[in-house]
């Protein structure tokens, strides 16, 4: 009963604890978005990868500030709050809005949301290396396209790179990304991009929630275990089986006798859980 008991215990735990995982999971891209993360010493090792591996592909390149520079972005719903930016060309902002025909203007920034409110500007607040220390941040606002997100889709705002190198920012390559729209990656493609990339990159494939099911081992463990003693306590017992037989009965259906009260003390453990809430 104990073991039967902590087999269900297990199961429901795992199972409400892998809903909750699922609920809170965000996406890192699009569904089946690779995304190669380069090192910024190598970005080149990092090119030369993806186009070995994927070769013809169209690949995104995701900017980003060269340090020291600091930069923040945030939309008129959000001034308290950075909001996630992603700086690059025509290509990116494709990426991001699931669309090839979405207009591409570079004074023009795109935020890409679900959430209802106005987003029709962002504020742009950077710092650069000359200046003094407690000096104030630059600030700049630009007018804003909102667009929803593709079905899986991040949510972010999307910064066109000649903009930010009209305001004095430098920039440096950080991320390739390959559109799921044109051309569909594979789990194999992205252990290739990554065993030629070695310690110069990270190649991730967006691939969803994943649940983990080495949690069934202890049920398929403990089940066992419930049956075997549940089966040994009652063969200890042969009371009713000897009455069985004096009132007439066949060998045969006093081992299905025997069975069924195994399997009845195996169940009874259940009853020692009681399931929770769900989640």
């Amino acid at each position: 009963m104990i073991a039967t008991a902590f087999a269900v215990a297990v199961a429901i735990t795992a199972t409400a604890g892998t809903a909750q995982s699922r609920a809170r999971y965000l996406p890192q891209a699009r569904p089946g978005a690779l995304v190669v993360r380069l090192d910024p010493a190598r970005p080149a090792l990092g090119i030369a990868a993806v186009r070995q591996e994927l070769p013809g592909t169209d690949v995104a390149q995701g900017l980003t500030p060269v340090h020291p520079f600091d930069l923040t972005v945030s939309t008129a719903d959000s001034a308290t709050s950075s909001s996630r930016a992603y700086i690059g060309d025509q290509a990116l902002l494709r990426y991001l809005t699931g669309d090839p025909s979405f207009p591409y203007d570079e004074g023009r920034a795109v935020a890409v949301t679900s959430e209802p409110g106005r987003h029709d500007t962002v504020t742009i607040e950077y710092s650069a290396p000359e200046d003094p220390p407690g000096e104030p941040r630059i600030s700049r606002t630009i007018p804003a396209t909102v667009v929803p997100p593709p079905a899986g889709g991040v949510e972010a705002v999307f910064l066109p790179a000649r903009l930010v190198l009209g305001m004095g920012v430098k920039l440096e390559l950080e991320a390739l990304i390959v559109d799921p729209s044109l051309h569909r990656v594979t789990a194999a493609d992205r252990d290739r991009v990554q065993e030629r990339l070695g310690e110069s990159g990270q190649a991730y494939l967006e691939e969803g929630f994943v649940p983990s099911y080495g949690w069934l081992l202890f049920p398929g463990a403990a089940v066992p275990a419930a049956l075997a003693g549940a089966l040994a306590a009652t063969v200890r017992s042969r009371r009713p089986d000897r009455l069985l037989l004096r009132a007439g009965g066949s060998p045969a259906a006093a081992r299905g006798l025997t069975a069924c009260r195994a399997a009845l003390a195996a169940a009874c453990g259940a009853v020692l859980v009681r399931p929770g809430r769900r989640p």
